[in-house]
């Protein structure tokens, strides 16, 4: 009888368990990367997700508000004194719980909820707001030399007024990028520019309504200059 010889058929030698152990670490391996790419790309389409909710939701802010009032808070500090009180940043917060201390207007002109500050924190975000009107010659308006004699002259390519347009930048920076000391450059996760119209004339652009900023005489004698330093800086 031959036992032995029919149990060893039903072993496997050891060359052929060596074998096997390298199929599986051939197959095994590519497949390992498969679920770890994968993990990755959630994980950078879940990131990308939340950037454009935090982009979106800044943006719905910055469009309710006064253009002269985003250019006092949120303008180019770094040119114009008077512009850029906030100098860029969203509002002044606790990152932990999102409180915002003192006068909310002074810290948080836009009057995000300490709900919406926190979550920015938690999904590791800080955000920067940027706003800038655009000049005479952006919008093809003349005079672009003031001229107490003449009136602002809507543009026939864009049909609005000087002081009635601007354009807002939104910036999301990796807050453990800064953490390490990444410069802003590096840290940067996300931006996104557009314009943003005079909430008063949105809808019938080129129409001196008096509800505009744009057209308030003492508006408009107080900016003029202001805007008119920014522009020489800028050609």
């Amino acid at each position: 009888m031959n036992t032995t010889r029919n149990s060893d058929k039903g072993a496997f030698s050891l060359m052929e368990i060596l074998i096997a152990a390298v199929i599986l670490a051939i197959v095994g391996i590519p497949v390992i990367g498969i679920f770890m790419g994968s993990k990755d790309a959630i994980t950078r389409t879940d990131t990308a997700r939340d950037a454009r909710y935090f982009i979106s939701e800044i943006f719905a802010h910055a469009e309710r508000q006064s253009l002269h009032e985003l250019w006092d808070n949120y303008g180019p500090c770094e040119a114009i004194a008077e512009a850029g009180r906030m100098k860029h940043e969203l509002a002044v917060y606790d990152p932990a719980t999102g409180a915002v201390p003192g006068n909310p207007n002074q810290t948080n002109p836009l009057g995000f909820q300490s709900s919406f500050l926190q979550e920015l924190t938690r999904c590791g975000f800080k955000a920067k707001l940027y706003f800038e009107f655009y000049s005479r010659k952006d919008l093809q308006v003349e005079p672009q030399i003031p001229d107490p004699k003449k009136q602002d002259i809507a543009s026939a390519r864009y049909g609005i007024l000087h002081m009635q347009a601007g354009y807002a930048t939104v910036r999301l920076y990796k807050l453990d990028a800064l953490a390490k000391g990444a410069t802003e450059e590096v840290a940067l996760a996300n931006e996104w520019m557009q314009p943003i119209m005079c909430p008063a004339v949105v809808g019938r652009p080129g129409l001196k309504l008096s509800s505009c900023p744009a057209v308030d005489r003492k508006i408009r004698a107080h900016y003029l200059p202001l805007l008119m330093q920014r522009e020489a800086l800028l050609n």
